[in-house]
């Protein structure tokens, strides 16, 4: 998705407006953070909620993985 934006400044601030579909797109909700980085000439703004959700997965698989371990190494044990 590409769109043209003009940037306005309030206060001591600039502001990048982003519209609803933009931010549905990425699912960020209204007050949600974002990541800005920037190379050269190029600006880009990343969704910290798919991070955290990454992060939420990593830690519900390792605790399953924790909770059931003799589990998964009775079933390994078991195809050999």
């Amino acid at each position: 998705m590409t769109t043209q934006v003009k940037i306005t400044k309030i206060g001591d601030s600039f502001v990048l407006p982003l519209s609803q579909e933009m931010l549905d797109k990425l699912g960020i909700p209204n007050g949600g953070e974002i990541e800005v980085m920037t190379s050269e000439d190029v600006i880009v703004l990343r969704s910290l909620q798919t991070n955290t959700r990454k992060q939420e997965f990593q830690k519900l698989k390792s605790e399953m993985f924790d909770k059931y371990e003799d589990v998964f190494k009775a079933l390994a044990e078991g195809a050999q």
